[in-house]
Formats: structure tokens, C-alpha cells, sequence
């Protein structure tokens, strides 16, 4: 290819290769390519996209992140390990701030692959905008189901004193956001789900029993 050696060293040194193309390898090995709307997979990555924008972070390093809490904690672990990649706890013992889990395996790969899937990174400031990933529009019913019942057991809160709209929700993103989470979950229960036009909007208690649960993650996705 009439390369200088500098530019191919990474690929002859050591048995080396670039990042990228190592990244690459690992996701095509982790079975995260060329997926099906029907692969337990599938199902597994739609989870973990939906905690990004529900509970977690991207952060600079590309490392993904859930917020957890003791009700989902397990539930957490349960995704990593569908994702082959297994956990670790951040912060356990620490009063002061939230439990996180991260990948125990291959972290940045999983992180950039959520990326572009349509998971937000970064800092998730109130002022910044976010869209719902395009795909969720084609997705079937079970796999949009599987995102909003991600969304909403991070973000409710239950009201035992309000048992027509026993959950609650607050989000302080934009009206467009808001408009598109509204429009997901009404899109799985047949029914006008969440009520509310500001930042606090609440759950039927028909649709907050179809949504305010943890979705299953197959097994031997990985």
C-alpha cells in the first residue's frame, strides 16, 4: 500500500491493531451487530439506551453508567450481564451521592455503541435538548414497551394518596421531549396514559400498571 512502516505500526507490532478496528472486533464478538427486532439482544441494548436517558450517563471516556437504587439494582445487573459484559458498583457506601453501575468489561465499546444508537453523552444540563432515538418509530410494540417501562421506573414516583394517577413524573426537558416520551407510552396501552402539560405529568392507574414495572431481559443474550 506504499505506507511508511510508522503508519502500519499498530497493526504489525505486537500483534497489534488500531482502537477502533480492536472496538470493532469486540462488538461483532459481543454480538451487538447485525441485529434483529426479535433477538434477545436487541431487547437488552433498547434497555440500556432507555436507562441513559432515564438514569444514567455517557461520560467523556465513553463509559456508561446506571443510576441505581436498591428496587433496581438488581435489575441493572441483569442488563450488563444480558450485554455480556458483566458489573461493577460505584459508590455504594457513599451517603452522599447515587449507587452507579458500570460495565465490569468493556466499558468504551458499549458506551460509543449506545452513542450511536441515540443515547445521550455528556453533561445532561436542563437546558439541553434531546430527542428520542429515530428507530423507536419502526421499532414493534414490545421493544417500544421495553423502552418506556425503562423510562418510567427511574423517573416515577408513586403517589398512594392519588390512586386514579397513582405515578408521577418530572422531567424539566423540553415540550418537545416531554411530547415524545407522552406519545411512546400512550403508544403501548391503547389509551390516553399520562396526563399534565409541565414539567410534572402523572400515569393513569391502568397505564401505570402496564408501565411502572421493570421490563424482562431475556437471557443468553450474550
Amino acid at each position: 500500500m506504499n505506507l511508511p512502516r510508522s503508519r502500519i505500526r499498530a497493526w504489525v507490532d505486537n500483534d497489534g491493531m488500531p482502537d477502533a478496528a480492536r472496538g470493532m472486533q469486540v462488538a461483532e464478538g459481543r454480538g451487538w451487530f447485525d441485529l434483529t427486532w426479535e433477538e434477545p439482544m436487541c431487547r437488552a441494548l433498547t434497555i440500556a439506551v432507555a436507562w441513559i436517558f432515564s438514569g444514567g450517563s455517557i461520560d467523556e471516556t465513553w463509559v456508561p453508567s446506571f443510576t441505581v437504587t436498591e428496587d433496581t439494582d438488581e435489575f441493572a445487573t441483569s442488563v450488563y450481564e444480558a450485554l455480556g459484559v458483566g458489573a461493577r458498583t460505584v459508590r455504594e457506601d457513599d451517603n452522599g451521592r447515587a449507587t452507579e453501575l458500570l460495565p465490569a468489561a468493556d466499558a468504551s465499546v458499549l458506551g460509543r455503541l449506545l452513542s450511536a444508537l441515540g443515547a445521550p453523552t455528556g453533561s445532561k444540563t436542563p437546558d439541553r435538548k434531546f430527542s428520542l432515538p429515530p428507530w423507536l418509530d419502526e421499532a414493534p410494540e414490545d421493544v417500544r414497551l421495553a423502552f418506556a417501562q425503562t423510562f418510567v421506573v427511574n423517573r416515577g414516583v408513586e403517589r398512594h394518596d392519588r390512586p386514579q394517577t397513582p405515578v408521577q413524573l418530572r422531567t424539566t426537558r423540553s415540550d418537545e421531549f416531554r411530547d415524545a416520551i407522552q406519545a411512546l407510552c400512550e403508544s403501548v396501552t391503547a389509551e390516553e396514559a399520562v396526563t399534565g402539560d409541565s414539567e410534572v405529568w402523572r400515569l393513569t392507574d391502568s397505564a401505570a400498571d402496564q408501565l411502572y414495572r421493570m421490563p424482562g431481559v431475556p437471557t443468553g443474550s450474550a
